[in-house]
C-alpha cells in the first residue's frame, strides 16, 4: 500500500477590486460588543438572554447606568416615551446627554478594556443596543409640521439637519467630535454603502476604522439593537437568529401596490426602488411574490408557496391597513405569512422605527416591531422622518443578505446616510447563506445550506450528515486543507458548475471523492475516475455508474509525513 499526503488543485478566480476590500472573515462573538441600560429590567434581561444565546465573552458586555434627565448648559435633557427618548425643548441638550452618558462610556470602556493584549475597541466590529438604550433624540420640537406654506410637499426644518436623529446612527460614530454634526445640513454620505459589494464577491465584510466618507467622517462600528414591544418578542427573534434559515427556498414578497394612495407608492415605483431588488433577486435563481415585478391594485397579504424570508412595501404609504377589512395600522397583523427563521423586514415607510414600544406608533405607520412580533427576525425602521432619499436601498439589503452578507453588513451597505434616522433590528451575526468564508473545524452542515461562496475547511473536516442538502451558486465551494466528511450516505449535493464539483474527503485513511449529479443536459452513463502522481500524467484507476456519487481510493493511505518526502497526488 502506498502513503501520501493528498493535495487537491482547484482553479481560482480573479476579479477587479476596490480599494475598499477589508477581506475579512465572518464575525463571531468576540467581535460584538453588548450595551444595555444597568438601570432597566428587562434591557439586562435581554442582554443575559443574548449573551448565552450567542456565547459573547464577559468582555464584551458593558452596562450604562442611564439617568432620567441631565441639566447641561445648552439646557435640560430628559428620558421620555419609556426610556425610548432623549428630549430637549428645541436645544442642543438631548445631543450633549447621548455623548455624556453614552458616546463617551462606551469610548471610555473601549479603550480601557483588553483581551489577549488588544484594546477592545480595535477588535469590536458591532455594537449591539439592547433594549432600554434610547432609541432617538428629539430636539426639534415640532418635527412633522409643515414649514413651507405653498409648497406641493410638506416640508420641515428637522427633515434636512441633523437635530432630531436616531441614537444607533450617532452610535456608530464613536471616537469623533459627534457634536460638530448637530444643526448642520443632512449630506453625510456612507461610506460603506457606496462600497457595496453587488457582485458578491464577499471581501467587504465590515471592519473597524476603515470607511471613510469624503468629509473625514469614519463608520467605526456598525450598531443594531436588540429591541420590539415586549421581552418576550425580543427573546424570540433572538432564538430565530440563532437558527436561521439557510436553505435560500424562502419568498422574497414585494407588495408594490401603487393604486390606493399614489404619492409615495409612485415615486418607489418610477424610482426602481422596488423593481430593481426584485429583478436581481430573480437573476440570481431566488423566489419572489409576485414572481415578477408587479406594481398592481391587489394587496399581498399570503404567501401559500412557502415561507417568506424577505418583506416590502410602501405600508401606510399604499394604505395597507385596508388590508385587515378595518383599517388598521398594525398591518402586520392582519398578513398571512408563514415567516423563514432570518426573516428581514424593510418598507418605505417614514416613521416605521418611531417607537419599538408598539403604544409610541406614530400616527397609522407601521413598525418594524409589528414584524418582529410576527414572526420577523430583523428589519430596518426610521425614527424621523428620513426622506425617500434616506430609506435603505432594498437592491442592497435584499440582495446581499440573500447572498450570504450578514444582516447588519447588508443593512448598512444599504443606507446612504450617516447619523440620519435609521435604525437596525437584529442580530448581527445572522447570515441566511454561506458566503465565502474560513469555517470553523468540524462544523457539521444539517438540513438545507445554500452555498454562495468559498469555504476553506482550515482545520480537520467539515461534516455532512443525513437529510442534509448542499446547494452551490454564484462561486459557491468547499476547499482548504481539511475534508468534507460523510456520516451517512442519505445527503444530495446541487451545483450548477461541475468545475465546482468534486469535493475532497477521506474514508478510514483512504482518498474519498464526493461530487455532484453532473448538472449539464447531456445524459451521464458513468462517471470515471482518473488519478496524477506529481508530474505524470493521469491514468484511469476506476468508476461510477450514474447514480454513485462517491469513490474511495483504497489503494493509498493518507499519512502525515514523518521525515519523507510524501508524494501529492491529483484526482
Amino acid at each position: 500500500m502506498k502513503h501520501l499526503l493528498v493535495s487537491f488543485f482547484f482553479f481560482l478566480l480573479c476579479y477587479n477590486v476596490a480599494e475598499a476590500q477589508t477581506y475579512a472573515n465572518i464575525p463571531g462573538p468576540e467581535n460584538v460588543l453588548v450595551v444595555y441600560n444597568s438601570l432597566n429590567q428587562t434591557s439586562i434581561d435581554v442582554k443575559d438572554y443574548y449573551q448565552t444565546a450567542r456565547g459573547i465573552p464577559a468582555s464584551n458586555i458593558f452596562g450604562i447606568p442611564l439617568p432620567n434627565s441631565a441639566q447641561y448648559q445648552s439646557g435640560l435633557a430628559t428620558l421620555i416615551d419609556s426610556g425610548e427618548v432623549i428630549y430637549s425643548n428645541n436645544s442642543r441638550a438631548a445631543w450633549d446627554y447621548y455623548k455624556d452618558k453614552i458616546a463617551d462610556t462606551i469610548e471610555y470602556y473601549l479603550t480601557n478594556t483588553y483581551v489577549g493584549g488588544q484594546q477592545l475597541k480595535n477588535t469590536i466590529r458591532y455594537i449591539v443596543l439592547c433594549k432600554g438604550i434610547p432609541l432617538k433624540l428629539w430636539t426639534y420640537e415640532n418635527y412633522s409640521g409643515n414649514e413651507c406654506p405653498g409648497y406641493p410637499w410638506q416640508c420641515n426644518y428637522s427633515w434636512g439637519h441633523y437635530r432630531n436623529v436616531a441614537v444607533d446612527a450617532l452610535v456608530c460614530l464613536l471616537y469623533q467630535n459627534i457634536l460638530n454634526l448637530y444643526n448642520a445640513n443632512l449630506g453625510q454620505q456612507n461610506p460603506y454603502q457606496n462600497s457595496a459589494d453587488m457582485n458578491f464577491t464577499f471581501d467587504y465584510r465590515f471592519v473597524t476604522n476603515h470607511f471613510t466618507n469624503g468629509n473625514g467622517w469614519k463608520l467605526n462600528y456598525l450598531v443594531s439593537r436588540l429591541d420590539g414591544d415586549n421581552y418576550t418578542d425580543i427573546t424570540e427573534m433572538i432564538d430565530r437568529s440563532v437558527a436561521p434559515d439557510k436553505s435560500g427556498l424562502g419568498y422574497w414578497v414585494f407588495d408594490a401596490d401603487t393604486c390606493h394612495n399614489t404619492g409615495v407608492t409612485k415615486q418607489v415605483h418610477t424610482g426602481n426602488y422596488m423593481s430593481t431588488a426584485q429583478n436581481n433577486l430573480i437573476a440570481h435563481s431566488f423566489n419572489t411574490n409576485p414572481s415578477s415585478y408587479d406594481p398592481d391594485c391587489n394587496f399581498i397579504v399570503d404567501n401559500p408557496e412557502g415561507n417568506v424570508i424577505g418583506y416590502t412595501s410602501c405600508g401606510r404609504h399604499s394604505w395597507l391597513g385596508l388590508a385587515c377589512g378595518v383599517f388598521d395600522p398594525n398591518y402586520m397583523g392582519c398578513l398571512s405569512f408563514n415567516y423563514a427563521n432570518g426573516a428581514v423586514f424593510n418598507t418605505f415607510e417614514s416613521y416605521n422605527g418611531a417607537g419599538m414600544y408598539q403604544i409610541y406608533r406614530e400616527g397609522d405607520f407601521g413598525l418594524v416591531s409589528d414584524f418582529i412580533k410576527a414572526g420577523g427576525t430583523g428589519g430596518l425602521g426610521h425614527t424621523w422622518e428620513p426622506a425617500l432619499s434616506g430609506a435603505a436601498k432594498n437592491n442592497n439589503l435584499f440582495n446581499l443578505y440573500a447572498m450570504g452578507y450578514g444582516l447588519v453588513d447588508a443593512a448598512y451597505q444599504s443606507i446612504p446616510y450617516l447619523a440620519w434616522n435609521n435604525v437596525v433590528v437584529g442580530d448581527p451575526l445572522t447570515t441566511i447563506a454561506w458566503g465565502k468564508q474560513t469555517l470553523q473545524d468540524s462544523i457539521v452542515f444539517e438540513d438545507v445550506n445554500l452555498i454562495t461562496g468559498e469555504l476553506d475547511i482550515a482545520g480537520n473536516a467539515a461534516f455532512i450528515t443525513n437529510g442534509t442538502t448542499l446547494r452551490f451558486k454564484h462561486n459557491g465551494f468547499i476547499t482548504g486543507e481539511g475534508y468534507l466528511i460523510e456520516l451517512g450516505r442519505d445527503y444530495v449535493i446541487e451545483t450548477i458548475d461541475w468545475n465546482k464539483s468534486v469535493f475532497k474527503s477521506k474514508y478510514n485513511n483512504h482518498p474519498m471523492l464526493i461530487w455532484a449529479p453532473y448538472p449539464g443536459e447531456e445524459y451521464v452513463y458513468e462517471y470515471k475516475i482518473y488519478r496524477k502522481w506529481e508530474s505524470a500524467g493521469f491514468e484511469l484507476i476506476g468508476s461510477a455508474s450514474n447514480e454513485e456519487f462517491v469513490f474511495v481510493d483504497n489503494e493509498l493511505e493518507i499519512i502525515k509525513p514523518d521525515g519523507e518526502i510524501p508524494k501529492n497526488a491529483q484526482y
